[in-house]
């Protein structure tokens, strides 16, 4: 079979506009995604933290570690090593309860959500309640308003570049060997739980309690 040379360079242009197409799609894909990543929760964190540093308190213990590929949605190493560790590994488990709640591609990674500062200066989520989109937000605002009252507790011994620190050491991230049976605790315009359902319930004001110490109306 004998192709002319309109054909041929033809295909071979055409081949290379695809692949300049697709190459720009994965760009624009990636790019949309590390804007996700940061831009929101960085913007948040700066708001009730204006001197907040990513580099400090994203690679941090067994939980504050949100500088990687999947920083939002990893779940973690394992116990907290202190109280700055303990708001990131709640703000681990509000994403896996997101994910569970609204499937696997609602993830801090992948979607974008909608915000906005008030008149008095709060942060509101606008996304109608029980959405991924507003679920995810909660989940960011919660975590970055809660910084702050911790951020003094900061070791440097326990950071993965200025300390000696690996969070990949079973002796430094200890996972609870325990029994549990994980589920998830919120309101639908609110960030969202996860507690040991063995011993303690989820009450209907939306609060977390062990088994019977909810009120009841």
């Amino acid at each position: 079979m004998v192709f002319s040379t309109k054909t041929i360079v033809s295909a071979l242009f055409g081949s290379t506009f695809a692949q300049r197409a697709a190459k720009r799609e994965q760009q624009q894909e990636a790019q949309g995604i590390d804007l996700r990543r940061y831009k929101d929760l960085k913007l948040l964190a700066l708001h009730y933290m204006p001197d907040f540093d990513e580099r400090k308190y994203w690679s941090y213990g067994c939980n504050c570690l949100i500088l990687g590929d999947r920083p939002m949605s990893d779940p973690g190493y394992g116990r907290p090593v202190d109280k700055l560790d303990n708001v990131c590994k709640a703000y681990k488990d509000c994403q896996k309860c997101v994910e569970k709640q609204f499937g696997a591609a609602c993830v801090g990674e992948l979607v974008r959500y909608k915000w906005k500062k008030t008149r008095k200066g709060e942060i509101q989520c606008t996304n109608d309640p029980n959405t991924c989109e507003r679920a995810l937000c909660e989940c960011d605002n919660k975590y970055t308003s809660e910084i702050p009252a911790v951020r003094d507790v900061f070791d440097q011994k326990y950071h993965l570049f200025w300390g000696d620190w690996d969070q990949t050491n079973p002796d430094n991230c200890v996972r609870s060997p325990g029994i549990s049976e994980p589920e998830c605790c919120g309101a639908d315009d609110g960030p969202m739980v996860l507690y040991n359902s063995l011993n303690k319930e989820c009450c209907l004001d939306k609060t977390v309690k062990p088994i019977g110490m909810c009120e009841t109306f």
